[in-house]
């Protein structure tokens, strides 16, 4: 148990990012060819939403965390990094958004 290595999260961020990656890849897919309709209610859009920035926050912490392991690779770290920062950037635009709806300053 001694010899196991502790995980690597600079690439365990990667991983996140990837599958975020993937995750838009195939819902663009299945949206531009129309046969299935992705969100039959709200509630199911709101914690789509929700899941898709807790994973990005996690993958940013731990690439921010990896950033400072001295194992890390920093290549994949660094566009783990990119890509989750990408990612928050939609819902916060639609939460800063929704300010101005709501203080009416649009």
């Amino acid at each position: 148990m001694d010899n196991l290595k502790q995980i690597n999260k600079g690439m365990l961020a990667y991983c996140l990012a990837v599958i975020q990656i993937a995750y838009i890849i195939v819902i663009s897919i299945v949206d531009i060819s129309g046969k299935y309709m992705l969100y039959a209610t709200n509630t199911y859009l709101i914690s789509e939403t929700i899941v898709r920035v807790v994973v990005a926050l996690i993958s940013l912490i731990l690439g921010l965390v990896a950033i400072f392991q001295k194992e890390s690779k920093k290549v994949r770290t660094y566009i783990s990094i990119i890509i989750s920062v990408v990612v928050l950037l939609g819902p916060a635009w639609g939460i800063i958004k929704a300010i101005f709806i709501i203080l009416k300053l649009n």
